[in-house]
């Protein structure tokens, strides 16, 4: 089988479910007053979406490595708080070790 021929019948399944889903998630867009939701910012939303994923965006790269210094200084910052608060530090992704730190904080 050919790519296109593969490709053809992915595209026709992917146009094909949300027509036989409608009548299943209607009533629930409707029992949610969800419909001008989906009407007026979700659907057009798509095209854009598509042209975003098709041209791709721009990002500034310096303000975000900024930004992502600033977040790792105020994270350090706040996890010394934690650390001074329990009185020794840990691993605060560890929630056994959190549950231990949190236990000896408060006694």
């Amino acid at each position: 089988m050919c790519l296109i021929e593969t490709a053809s019948s992915y595209a026709a399944a992917d146009a094909e479910i949300p027509l036989r889903l409608m009548p299943v998630i209607q009533p629930e867009l409707e029992r949610q007053n969800a419909t001008r939701l989906l009407e007026d910012i979700e659907m057009p939303l798509v095209t854009v979406l598509a042209d975003m994923e098709r041209t791709g965006i721009a990002l500034d790269q310096a303000f975000l490595r900024n930004m992502s210094g600033e977040l790792s200084q105020r994270l350090s910052e706040i996890e010394n708080q934690v650390f001074n608060e329990v009185g020794s530090p840990f691993n605060l992704n560890s929630t056994q070790q959190l549950s231990k730190s949190y236990l000896t904080a408060w006694d």
